[in-house]
């Protein structure tokens, strides 16, 4: 599956989703591969515009494109199961602008 399946926005330097990366390309934003029922935001450790990182918890970018996009590490997104526990949705890595399940 390609990122660009899973509705990818970038995410400004404001923490908003944006449709391009000209507002500082902070991160990436998508659809859960895992349930497609909501969001998964991932801040860069490098923006796209050469500036400081948002978050403390970022990745590592190369890419520039949600094809040629690779994130490292890899992602592990958790939700809750109703009773208070997380449970694992999704657990992959984007590489060169492709979806990877682990």
């Amino acid at each position: 599956m390609k990122l660009t399946d899973l509705n990818p926005r970038w995410i400004g330097r404001d923490g908003t989703f944006t449709p391009d990366a000209s507002d500082g390309g902070c991160g990436v934003a998508f659809d859960c591969p895992g349930c497609r029922k909501h969001t998964i935001a991932v801040h860069f450790d490098k923006p796209l515009d050469g500036g400081r990182a948002r978050s403390t918890r970022s990745w590592d970018r190369t890419g520039e494109t949600f094809d040629t996009l690779t994130l490292t590490p890899s992602i592990l997104e958790s939700i809750s199961n109703g009773a208070g526990a997380l449970i694992e949705c999704w657990h992959g890595f984007v590489t060169n602008g492709e979806i990877v399940t682990c």
